[in-house]
């Protein structure tokens, strides 16, 4: 199991200096609303760039796919002492709350085309970065994700696999 993760995450995930502003650049035109800094303006977070791109692939991807046409995504980035919390919020139809437990265990999707793989992967990127995933939904209102990655400079701790 541990090679095919490694595999689906394109390495360990442990390397950092990611920067926020590039992950969100890459295949997105996304409005960033922050408060005091830009995007460039962030230091490097825990995480490596390709594994924090594709959080934000697959939570974008699954903000725009639950918003109708006209419907709004917005990205939020608040930094503070020990990282930055990106918000990705969008105005969809929302989570219905019998799924709302389930919607981190891989495979479980509600979608005709998904194959329910990118929350978890999201999850298990933030975590092996000592990072948080949180989630809140109102069916007819939309979704709202909170991402919190500490800065580089505080060390990452390697978790332990337990077989």
């Amino acid at each position: 199991m541990r090679s095919m993760r490694l595999l689906v995450l394109g390495g360990t995930g442990f390397v950092g200096g990611a920067t926020v502003a590039e992950a969100l650049r890459r295949g997105w035109s996304v409005t960033v609303f922050n408060r005091g800094q830009t995007p460039d303006d962030l230091p490097a977070v825990a995480c490596g760039q390709s594994n924090l791109e594709q959080v934000f692939l697959n939570l974008l991807t699954n903000a725009r796919e639950a918003s109708s046409e006209g419907g709004t995504v917005s990205v939020c980035i608040q930094p503070d002492q020990e990282g930055v919390t990106i918000t990705v919020a969008d105005t969809g139809m929302g989570i219905a709350p019998e799924d709302l437990p389930r919607i981190f265990e891989p495979f479980f999707t509600t979608k005709p085309t998904g194959n329910g793989l990118g929350l978890s992967i999201c999850r298990s990127i933030l975590w092996e970065v000592r990072g948080t995933l949180n989630l809140e939904s109102e069916p007819g209102r939309g979704t709202r994700v909170l991402v919190t990655v500490p800065w580089a400079s505080a060390p990452a701790l390697t978790p332990t696999i337990v077989e």
